[in-house]
């Protein structure tokens, strides 16, 4: 297997977080939002400057976090940059008036530790309009369960047993300023499960719709940009040790191995075209008819997520209908990935092969139709004596079919399939 991961940095792709070290706990002095990032008070604390946008798309709001754990408590501070906090819209007393109204924006903090099952975990939500709440989930299910959704005609939803959180029980504090907001969350040890021994799971998420951002620590995939669908998936949620920090541990491949010695795939922070080696992996595993070993299991992962990302760059969106004309089943490669990752967490290496082996099964009979057509304007504004001259007559006199000849541009033709000359 070769070396997927590194605490140096990044490689030539991003692929987020593989695992956060805060260190052992600090004094026990309770921070405020109003407590400058850059004072001794945030000493010992892990800084997350990166957040990614589900999808592997471009991030276009500024977001950094801030991690410090307490005795009895862990305290999160998210800082939120605000490119255009505000937009013209009608008022809602008035709609024939527009008025600057402020953009509506929200953090999401889940955690588990402790006690808590690999499935359960507290959530806390902060707003930029001053409100919050917190709540925790137990036992939670997917949307669409192991399957692939079609059409949103699901029945399978997020089962959890859900408990609302007194506010009494946790504090959030909230500052707005003209272009930026921030939330700092105080979050005691026994709401999520108990002060763990070693680690705890934490992912923070911040959602802008007016943007279309899903932004997280680590990568997501492009279907948690739609409440339909989105999941807080456990197996996306990132460790976070009480030891050796504060520092972050950065992956550098989609097959890593977290610092607890599991393997673990994620998917890459951006969308990037293979390199010839990567392509010539593809094809051969395109042609391979072996199925997924341990051995092979790690290097599959890599390709089969570089296989994913050029599907999507080629236009696959891997959101299926009731229109589909394959016969074959709909797989969801983020359903495929969840379900490798969970057979990897148990140490069951065939059930992980077998996943990877249903989403490569499925690679090989994808042909989304697709015709690509690239063309430049018209011909440039040319005075009309010009086009008289070297076409040989006046444009008065031309008729119709004529006069369109001087919109005629050459154009590029592609598809993937076979299509009439």
């Amino acid at each position: 297997m070769a070396n997927y991961y590194s605490a140096e940095g990044y490689d030539r792709i991003s692929y987020g977080i593989g695992g956060l070290y805060l260190g052992e706990s600090c004094p026990d002095t309770a921070l405020t939002v109003e407590d400058p990032v850059d004072s001794e008070l945030w000493k010992g604390a892990v800084c997350v400057e990166t957040f990614y946008r589900a999808g592997g798309i471009q991030t276009e709001s500024p977001t950094s976090c801030r991690i410090i754990a307490r005795p009895e408590y862990v305290q999160v501070r998210v800082d939120c940059a605000e490119c255009a906090p505000r937009v013209s819209r009608p008022s809602n007393e008035n709609h024939g008036k527009l008025e600057w109204m402020a953009r509506g924006d929200r953090v999401e903090l889940a955690l588990a530790g402790g006690t808590f099952g690999r499935r359960d975990y507290a959530v806390f939500t902060a707003a930029s309009d001053g409100t919050s709440r917190g709540r925790t989930e137990k036992g939670m299910t997917y949307y669409g369960g192991d399957h692939a959704i079609i059409q949103d005609d699901y029945s399978e939803k997020n089962n959890a047993v859900v408990t609302e959180l007194r506010n009494s029980e946790y504090k959030v504090e909230i500052a707005a300023e003209e272009n930026a907001w921030h939330v700092l969350f105080t979050i005691p040890w026994g709401l999520f499960g108990g002060k763990p021994e070693k680690s705890f799971r934490i992912q923070v998420y911040r959602k802008k719709n007016q943007t279309s951002e899903v932004l997280a620590m680590t990568p997501l995939d492009l279907n948690e940009n739609y409440d339909s669908r989105f999941d807080f998936d456990p197996e996306t949620f990132i460790d976070c040790y009480l030891r050796g920090g504060p520092r972050i541990d950065y992956a550098t491949s989609a097959c890593i191995v977290l610092p607890d010695g599991i393997m673990h795939w994620q998917r890459p922070a951006l969308l990037a075209w293979p390199t010839a080696a990567d392509r010539k992996d593809i094809l051969a595993l395109q042609r391979s008819s072996q199925a997924t070993t341990m051995e092979t299991l790690p290097d599959r992962i890599v390709t089969v997520q570089h296989w994913q990302d050029t599907l999507v760059l080629e236009g696959m969106d891997f959101f299926p209908n009731s229109r589909c004309e394959n016969s074959f089943d709909k797989v969801d490669p983020w359903v495929q990935r969840r379900l490798c990752n969970e057979a990897l967490r148990s140490g069951d290496f065939e059930r992980a092969c077998t996943s990877l082996d249903t989403l490569i099964d499925y690679f090989k009979t994808v042909k989304e139709p697709t015709i690509v057509l690239m063309f430049g304007d018209h011909q440039p504004f040319i005075e009309d004596s010009f086009y008289e001259e070297i076409m040989g007559s006046s444009l008065s006199k031309m008729d119709d079919e004529t006069q369109q000849k001087r919109y005629i541009t050459r154009f590029i033709l592609w598809a993937n399939y076979d299509i009439p000359e």
